[in-house]
């Protein structure tokens, strides 16, 4: 048995059911959080404020559809990547220029919270959809700190 799988077995596997596995509930949590801000990127009320922020960004020379699209602009430091060239490249006064553009008509707009906002009220309706399985995944996480406890105790 390899390392990492005596450390799942002491710390997770403890307390499940034999057919349950360990990342099962959390994958339900994951799921939800990602299929949330998915659906919340589509919302009305979001594809608004993306809207206004795009015309800000307009006024100011920049075009742009959605905020997402800013950060991927092939012309910058990282385009979104994480490869040795990019993050060695330098930030362009272009890059920067934009970059406060952007946050002027983020903080003109209200993007993040008008988003964020919309988001949280996809997540309060998948939490209450969820209690059950989410309360499972609370029950599993402190159990597993409470192993964690234990044998970091017994270690030393």
């Amino acid at each position: 048995m390899q390392c990492s799988e005596e450390a799942e077995k002491k710390i997770l596997r403890e307390n499940l059911s034999a057919s349950q596995k360990p990342n099962e509930i959390g994958d339900i949590a994951t799921g939800l959080k990602a299929r949330d801000f998915k659906e919340s990127q589509s919302d009305p009320q979001v594809l608004d404020v993306f809207e206004k922020w795009s015309a800000c960004m307009a006024q100011k020379g920049y075009h742009y559809a959605e905020p997402q699209d800013a950060s991927k602009d092939g012309r910058w430091k990282d385009s979104g990547q994480s490869t040795a060239e990019a993050i060695k490249a330098e930030v362009t006064p272009a890059e920067i220029q934009t970059a406060i553009a952007e946050v002027e008509c983020v903080r003109k707009t209200n993007m993040l919270g008008i988003s964020f906002a919309i988001e949280a009220e996809y997540e309060k309706k998948d939490i209450e959809k969820n209690a059950e399985a989410l309360n499972k995944l609370k029950a599993q996480n402190d159990q597993a700190a409470r192993n964690i406890d234990r044998l970091w105790a017994q270690s030393g």
